[in-house]
């Protein structure tokens, strides 16, 4: 079939979706616009939900409200873009949005596999410029991407597109180098099968879900930068045929939300602790952090830890089990589930 391109000087700023759907009614474009922007909104009240529990149990760590509150204003950003506004300026902030969240996973996956391997120092004086540069690249690549705007019938050959694309591609290098590191300490410390598990599960569907989601942004922007005379409609699968209408929801999902999804599923709500007990039981105390021998306490912050009740007590009273030692990890690395 023909390609349906949309007339800017008709339908001004308003997305596919708008005109689609009420001017005339084109039951395709309007399916397909509207499943992606549905599939947003459940995963802003997922994020929602995230973070009011985060606020209501006192979460204590903070990259984990800058993740959901950076993925709750994406998800907005795509909501408005997809629906409401075709401006292709609210696709790149979401895109710097969604790097945002990386950054942030990618420094606390790196920052644990550090502690793990003693190279603290390492940790802060090259991982951290390294994430540094990629962070002032992320947002050069902004700057660049929303003063040289491309005409709307020829934005898929914009260049920014492959840039932030880049720049994705280079995280997950970073987070699978972290992964391997963290994967490796991970076998070789005693603890259930179950847990041990749940760790390497988690750890490791993120870091698939952010490969999976820059892969395909890089296909398709080098797709579309060495196809200059294919229409923008057909690279985008914005034609009207069952192979584009999947094309283009899956093109979106992987690139904008599956990483959301991964971090909902990995990053669980806490439970409730002492601090929100009953005002007759004792208050709880930390535990001042104490690094010996082992690196037990840096494994036990990953997501979807789950310490017996013996370690969980040699955790809470900071000694030393009878076969070797321990580290209780930092505060500010602490999982809500090795918190428990």
């Amino acid at each position: 079939m023909e390609p349906i391109v949309m007339n800017t000087t008709e339908f001004g700023n308003l997305s596919a979706a708008s005109w689609a759907c009420y001017s005339p009614l084109n039951a395709t474009f309007c399916l397909r616009h509207s499943t992606v922007t549905a599939l947003a909104i459940i995963t802003l009240l997922l994020v929602f939900y995230k973070l009011f529990f985060f606020h209501y149990r006192r979460h204590s760590l903070w990259h984990q409200y800058l993740i959901f509150y950076a993925a709750g204003l994406e998800c907005i950003l795509l909501f408005i873009h997809w629906i409401l506004v075709a401006k292709i300026e609210l696709a790149f902030v979401a895109l710097f949005l969604k790097s945002v969240q990386a950054l942030t996973v990618v420094y606390f996956y790196c920052s644990l596999a550090a502690h793990q391997l003693r190279h603290e120092k390492t940790f802060i004086w090259v991982f951290v410029p390294v994430l540094g540069l990629i962070f002032l690249y992320f947002i050069a690549a902004l700057i660049y991407a929303l003063s040289t705007t491309a005409p709307d019938h020829s934005e898929c050959y914009d260049i920014s597109w492959i840039q932030f694309a880049s720049g994705e591609i280079a995280l997950s290098l970073v987070f699978l180098l972290a992964g391997v590191q963290i994967t490796r300490k991970i076998n070789s410390i005693r603890m259930s099968s179950s847990s041990r598990r749940s760790q390497k599960m988690g750890l490791w569907a993120m870091i698939t879900a952010f490969f999976a989601s820059s892969i395909c942004a890089v296909t398709v922007d080098v797709f579309a930068l060495t196809n200059p005379n294919t229409d923008c409609e057909r690279i985008l699968g914005e034609q009207l045929g069952g192979g584009d209408t999947a094309r283009y929801i899956i093109v979106r999902i992987f690139r904008y939300l599956l990483p959301i999804w991964a971090m909902i599923f990995v990053f669980k709500v806490p439970e409730k602790t002492r601090e929100m007990s009953t005002d007759h039981e004792e208050p709880h105390v930390d535990v001042p952090y104490r690094p010996v021998n082992d690196y037990y306490g840096s494994v036990s912050a990953l997501p979807g830890s789950t310490p017996t009740d013996e370690t969980r007590g040699l955790l809470h009273n900071n000694t030393p089990p009878p076969n070797g030692s321990f580290t209780q990890f930092p505060p500010s690395f602490q999982s809500p589930v090795a918190g428990r």
